[in-house]
């Protein structure tokens, strides 16, 4: 028995040396693969704790697995092999013997986490809205994509106040539901639009307290329109835009209160056969404004129905294709107009190169204006009126502009008219599917036909900080489990958008603003604004409306326009990668510009500098383009 005995504690102390070894072996491996970890951290990435959460060897492979925070620092293919043949290297120094590295993060294989498709996903579709100048089109940049994008919140009706308030608290004199439109309609539309992009804004981008719609079915619109044709006549159809009543109760879409125009098209340049449509508009005073027309899309509508806007002595010729967004404003540009009538400020004709095709006419809508969706609610035993929010239709929330831009209330009144605070978020990712329903991007979904390339969502809140640190920014996206969109692309694209947002931002801020700029990281988060939309597209948090250190930066319009630029590089990267095309940053604008008499009499002499783009060599002006008029 005492052999026995001594036989049995032998065993088992030889057990626990192996266990013991095993465990060392273990920490050992651990520890190493720790230090390569946290190597891999960038100086500016401001995020929780990083941990090796697992480390197994089975013969020459080690398993390791990192926790979620990981998968918040910039990752590609390249990245992802040098850290694993980093941590092969380390272990094999600690004693671990090691060739294969099987990586997790997050609890999915870190090859997840990584767009490595190229552009087996490219798009090719059809143009939305076409300027006709060679000055607007550039093989290299952003031509005949469509980007949806929105200002964060805006103000809105609370059921439980009884009454519009601001969805963020005012801090540093300012409010989440403006500051973003300063950086989205005076720089980032425009840049994408001048690198040949269309933009569709999820609320209104025209600051003005005005606003002119000229209709067919005049009602309370100007009586400006009228249309003439010969051969090609033009008819009333139903049903169309009317403006029947100043104010508007929630449901209530306009676009079915009237008649829209008709006439076929022709492809003949006689004046008996071309027909024409006119809105001549009154303005109170001179200004740069946005102008919106609206159509009907019928089965043989043409894709390049002929807009003229005639405005301050110049004329801008565009094609829209009256195939997608029939029965909403439709934003052609923002022009200059003067005080008073402006004859002909708008024209379509009926030219085309479609067969068999027609061209619809509805009403235009000039300017920004006020809100005039009137909202109200019961509370108890109280009865709040109904009533608008006395705020110009800007600073409201996406809800409400879409309902007056003619969206069927699927697309904003989710709660059924009880909660605008959740409608209103849920109404913007809505508002891309149903924008991008019927086309090539989301098929088998009723929708306006529209391909959208991306959606954006800019917002202004990334966080708090105790100290007076700058907060910094957060590049926000979504992969429901690493699925792909409609048309089969995978979700985890858009976490290459996310990345280039972010990557580009340091570089633009930190290079001009603030070393000590802070990124957050690339996180993926269950919010409707990136899990709802059917196409790529990321939420940026930007800055903290709590902390005077980024407030500081948020009110420079030089900070604004860095930003701004940034993101539209990131932007014409992404599109750039995904469709497989080469790609060139616009240059930025001149400086030193001057003017001066020239030796002979009424002649001029101009002269200007190139502004050189330090971050981008690509944006290298090769040639200018002078126009007068």
């Amino acid at each position: 028995m005492r052999k026995h005995f001594i036989g049995r504690l032998t065993a088992v102390m030889a057990l626990s040396i192996i266990a013991l070894g095993a465990k060392a072996q273990q920490q050992s491996a651990t520890e190493a693969v720790s230090g390569v970890v946290r190597a891999y951290i960038p100086q500016r990435l401001n995020i929780d704790i990083v941990r090796v959460t697992n480390c197994q060897i089975n013969g020459d492979t080690a398993h390791v697995e990192l926790n979620n925070e990981f998968s918040k620092l910039p990752l590609t293919a390249t990245s992802l092999q040098e850290l694993k043949n980093d941590m092969a290297t380390a272990l094999n120094r600690s004693g671990t013997p090691c060739r294969v590295v099987d990586l997790m993060i997050g609890g999915y294989p870190a090859e997840r986490y990584v767009y490595t498709d190229g552009s087996a996903h490219a798009r090719s579709h059809a143009a939305f809205v076409s300027e006709l100048s060679g000055s607007r089109h550039y093989a290299h940049g952003l031509d005949g994509n469509i980007i949806a994008l929105w200002a964060s919140h805006g103000r809105y009706y609370s059921h439980s106040f009884g009454g519009w308030v601001w969805q963020r608290p005012r801090l540093m004199e300012s409010v989440e539901d403006l500051l973003p439109t300063s950086f989205v309609t005076p720089f980032l539309e425009p840049m994408l639009e001048n690198a040949g992009a269309y933009v569709w804004n999820a609320r209104e981008r025209d600051t003005h307290r005005s606003e002119v719609i000229v209709d067919n079915d005049k009602q309370l619109a100007q009586d400006g329109y009228s249309d003439r044709g010969v051969l090609n006549a033009w008819t009333s159809c139903d049903s169309g835009f009317a403006y029947i009543k100043p104010v508007y109760s929630n449901g209530h879409n306009p676009f079915l209160d009237g008649t829209y125009r008709k006439v076929d098209a022709t492809s003949e340049k006689g004046r008996l056969h071309l027909s024409e449509a006119t809105w001549s508009a009154r303005v109170d005073a001179d200004g740069d404004y946005a102008i919106y027309v609206s159509y009907h899309t019928l089965p043989n509508s043409v894709e390049d129905a002929l807009y003229t806007v005639n405005c301050n002595g110049m004329s801008r010729k565009f094609r829209v294709n009256q195939r997608m967004a029939g029965g909403v404003w439709v934003y052609l540009g923002t022009f200059p107009l003067k005080a008073g009538l402006n004859e002909n400020v708008v024209t379509l004709s009926n030219y085309s190169h479609c067969k068999g095709g027609v061209v619809t006419a509805d009403a235009v809508k000039i300017g920004g204006g006020m809100g005039n969706i009137s909202r109200g609610s019961r509370s108890g035993s109280v009865n709040y009126s109904d009533a608008v929010s006395g705020y110009p239709r800007f600073a409201e929330g996406a809800r409400y502009f879409l309902q007056w831009s003619g969206f069927p209330s699927s697309v904003y009144n989710l709660s059924g008219g009880t909660n605008d605070y959740k409608d209103d978020y849920r109404s913007r990712a809505e508002w891309v599917n149903y924008l991008a329903g019927g086309s090539e991007a989301l098929p088998g979904q009723k929708g306006l036909s529209v391909p959208i390339d991306l959606s954006f969502a800019f917002h202004t809140d990334a966080g708090i900080t105790s100290g007076d640190n700058v907060v910094g920014s957060m590049s926000i996206y979504n992969t429901r489990n690493f699925g792909n969109y409609a048309d089969g692309t995978p979700r985890i694209i858009s976490r290459d958008l996310a990345q280039m947002v972010d990557h580009e931002l340091m570089r633009a801020i930190t290079a001009g603003f603030d070393p000590q700029w802070n990124s957050r990281g690339i996180v993926h988060r269950d919010l409707y604004e990136v899990r709802v939309p059917q196409v790529p597209g990321m939420l940026l948090e930007l800055l903290s409306h709590q902390n005077f250190a980024d407030m500081r930066l948020a009110h420079d319009p030089n900070f604004q326009f860095a930003v701004s630029r940034a993101i539209y590089k990131a932007m014409l990267r992404f599109i750039g990668k995904r469709d497989g095309r080469e790609v060139v940053v616009q240059p930025l604008p001149v400086n030193s510009f001057a003017i001066r008499p020239a030796a002979t009499a009424g002649t001029f002499t101009l002269s200007w500098k190139a502004t050189t783009d330090s971050l981008e060599p690509s944006a290298t002006p090769v040639r200018y383009l002078v126009m007068e008029r």
